[in-house]
């Protein structure tokens, strides 16, 4: 884990797995499975900001097209997110 924002019972993670670099926990409900967010190109998430219901994933420097900064939608957190 890189970076870690923690909003009301969510916990967004910035992690080096290469199936997850955004991994979204619900710590209201450890039981539940995590959410991982699977970004193109195998860059590491390094960051983290939260701005209303947007994640902005800065990842580790990249070839093109992959981007460098990945923005997710997390209005429904535990949804599953593509």
């Amino acid at each position: 884990v890189n970076d870690i924002v923690v909003r009301g019972h969510y916990a967004y993670l910035a992690t080096s797995d290469d199936a997850g670099e955004l991994t979204i926990v619900d710590v209201a409900n450890l039981a539940a499975t995590p959410v991982k967010v699977d970004a193109p190109g195998s860059q590491d998430g390094l960051s983290l900001k939260l701005f209303g219901n947007t994640v902005y994933l800065g990842r580790a420097k990249g070839t093109a097209p992959q981007p460098d900064v990945l923005v997710v939608d997390i209005t429904h957190p535990t949804a599953q997110i593509g």
